[in-house]
Parts: C-alpha cells; sequence; structure tokens
C-alpha cells in the first residue's frame, strides 16, 4: 500500500454541554448570531487553506448553515477565542 499523507478526523458535532469548548463555541455564535454547525464549520474552513471539511445535510436548515460558513470570514478575534 502507498504511503498517503492524507488525514481523515470524525466529528462529533460541537456545541455539546459535556465539552468545555461548548460554551466558547455558544458565546461566539451569540456574538455573531450563527448557528452552531455554521460557526464550527467555518472554524475549521479558516484553521488550515489545504483541509477541507466534507459535512452532511439532512435538511435545508444544515444546507444553508454550510453554505453560510463557506462564505463566511472570522474576525481575529473570533479565531482567538475559539482557539
Amino acid at each position: 500500500m502507498r504511503a498517503s499523507r492524507n488525514c481523515f478526523s470524525a466529528l462529533v458535532p460541537l456545541g455539546r454541554e459535556a465539552w468545555p469548548e461548548a460554551k466558547k463555541i455558544k458565546e461566539v455564535a451569540s456574538r455573531r448570531g450563527l448557528t452552531h454547525a455554521a460557526l464550527s464549520l467555518a472554524w475549521l474552513l479558516a484553521k488550515s487553506p489545504v483541509m477541507l471539511p466534507i459535512p452532511g445535510t439532512r435538511s435545508i436548515d444544515h444546507l444553508e448553515d454550510n453554505v453560510l460558513a463557506a462564505a463566511l470570514k472570522l474576525e481575529p478575534e473570533d479565531l482567538d477565542d475559539l482557539g
């Protein structure tokens, strides 16, 4: 098998109360008027120019979040708050 530099990672939807990061996500999403999903996807897109998340969708609302996230530019303050 040929060596590959590809990396795949499973992602559980962010915003769950059990995660310490959930509070940060809620704060930034509320401040920006975004859903947790749109903010989380925008954050992933902002983290690396070579990584491309592949979001799934089960509804029009999810699709709209995905499209919004692709066009969204997070502010430096948002990125600092999210880590």
